[in-house]
């Protein structure tokens, strides 16, 4: 997937200690393998992983904050990510530190290794394949 994206034109942001990588974050103007960013000057954040000895140390959190100043960069004006509601740390660092505000609320499901998307922005449901925003 990383490989794939880095092709589209996406770029990876690295925090490494030493010759370890502790975290990585990608930024893409088109989105992801699930997710198609269709609007103009916003890019999608995603894939940020940290490793388990670099959880608690904030690294990923500071990852996440340099990718702003990398998609400013960039030419972008806005920033989208998916964060799973079941990862109440990075929603409340999100939110709380990093400035995000919630636009929307998606849900995934795979049915017999197919797998489909619903989601709701600015008030309007909608449904597909992979996570259009």
């Amino acid at each position: 997937m990383l490989e794939r994206a880095l092709s589209d034109g996406a770029t990876a942001l690295v925090a490494c200690e030493g010759e370890r990588i502790l975290a990585i974050d990608v930024v893409s103007p088109t989105g992801s393998g699930e997710a198609s960013v269709t609007s103009p000057w916003v890019c999608y954040a995603f894939l940020l992983t940290e490793s388990r000895e670099a959880r608690g140390r904030g690294i990923g959190l500071a990852l996440a904050a340099h990718s702003f100043v990398v998609a400013r960069r960039l030419g972008f004006r806005s920033q989208l990510a998916h964060v799973w509601e079941g990862n109440t740390a990075m929603l409340a660092a999100a939110t709380q530190l990093l400035g995000f505000r919630t636009v929307g609320t998606a849900r995934r499901t795979h049915v017999a290794g197919v797998t489909r998307w619903s989601w709701q922005t600015n008030g309007a449901w909608q449904r597909g394949p992979r996570l259009v925003l």
